[in-house]
């Protein structure tokens, strides 16, 4: 059986849009169609938690940027790379930000969307959270909504009737996550011990993605994340 085919089998989709013509209306839904056959990861989380850094850690370039400020990265960032001799695709995505803190109504639109749509292609998702700041509302905010579109999505298939499910197409399938607590310098992980497991994703790999602090550990535990049919190359 070749990857395709046991990725069909596995139920891996991503989106395409189909016009549906009801009642003389035109509507328009997502249905379900095969991914491509490459390994993509989305880099997700709040603002300045090291994504960027991270991201370009793993594809070895300055392809995402990197600054103290929060939020400089807006929309997806994607690059390919090969990881242990097989390629994957790498997103780095805008940052799942404060509504009440963004000015710009669009601008908040299109960093939640890029969230999104990142972990719609994705077969895996590393949530990252700073260790410096500890879990913080954002952080229980992210998570909240990642389980809920993971609900919906499993409400939706359980739905044989095309009208009734047309309300969930634009859930998103969570891909499996991965938790990630950055900014560990020299084994430091601050006091998110005691919140990290009421964001229910397990225990996070702690890692400093700037100083390489816990990435051969991170190295190793995502190369096991990845399915052996990827690396049929």
């Amino acid at each position: 059986m070749n990857r395709i085919s046991k990725r069909l089998n596995k139920g891996s989709f991503s989106s395409l849009s189909l016009t549906l013509f009801q009642s003389g209306s035109v509507r328009y839904i997502h249905v379900p169609t095969l991914k491509d056959d490459i390994f993509t990861i989305s880099i997700v989380g709040k603002p300045n938690v090291g994504k960027s850094t991270l991201f370009n850690r793993l594809t070895g370039q300055a392809s995402s940027l990197v600054h103290a400020q929060p939020g400089i990265t807006r929309d997806r960032i994607e690059h390919r790379f090969e990881f242990n001799g097989y390629p994957i695709r790498l997103v780095d995505t805008a940052g799942w930000e404060d509504a009440n803190a963004m000015k710009d109504s669009r601008m908040m639109k299109k960093m939640i969307e890029s969230t999104r749509e990142g972990l719609l292609y994705s077969d895996l998702g590393l949530f990252v959270i700073d260790a410096r700041d500890g879990i913080t509302g954002l952080d229980f905010d992210f998570a909240r909504w990642m389980h809920n579109q993971e609900k919906q999505f499993r409400i939706a298939q359980g739905l044989d009737d095309l009208t009734e499910r047309r309300n969930f197409f634009d859930d998103v399938k969570i891909p499996e996550i991965m938790l990630i607590a950055n900014k560990c310098e020299r084994g430091y992980i601050g006091n998110i011990e005691n919140d990290v497991y009421r964001l229910d994703y397990g225990s996070p790999t702690y890692i400093s993605a700037m100083h390489m602090d816990g990435m051969i550990e991170f190295f190793q535990e995502l190369d096991g994340k990845i399915p052996s049919d990827y690396k049929e190359y």
